[in-house]
């Protein structure tokens, strides 16, 4: 196996973990907290949470955490499907009558 071949799976499977990482992390988040990881600004030591202040909310925190772990999961399965050195066999062509 080529190098570019393990660099390109070691790429991948590190995606897939980072995705996991993010959606098992919000996931942890909705279940102590109540709310998403974005949904507040920070959260305090006893449990509560401070929102964000009015019209203040960053464009990354529109969106859930877990968003961003099922596209890390999208990247990660183009980057492995997309593989430049799996290449189609030009053998023989089998039409299913021989």
């Amino acid at each position: 196996m080529s190098l570019f071949k393990k660099l390109h799976i070691v790429l991948s499977l590190l995606l897939v973990a980072t995705g996991l990482v993010i959606v098992v992390t919000d996931l942890i988040f909705i279940t102590r907290y109540g709310v998403n990881f974005n949904d507040a600004a920070f959260f305090l030591g006893n449990g509560e949470f401070v929102d964000w202040p009015t019209a203040e909310r960053p464009l990354y925190a529109y969106f859930p955490l877990a968003a961003y772990g099922l596209a890390a999961w999208l990247l990660a399965i183009v980057l492995f499907s997309l593989s430049p050195e799996i290449k189609p066999s030009s053998a023989r062509v089998l039409r299913g009558t021989e």
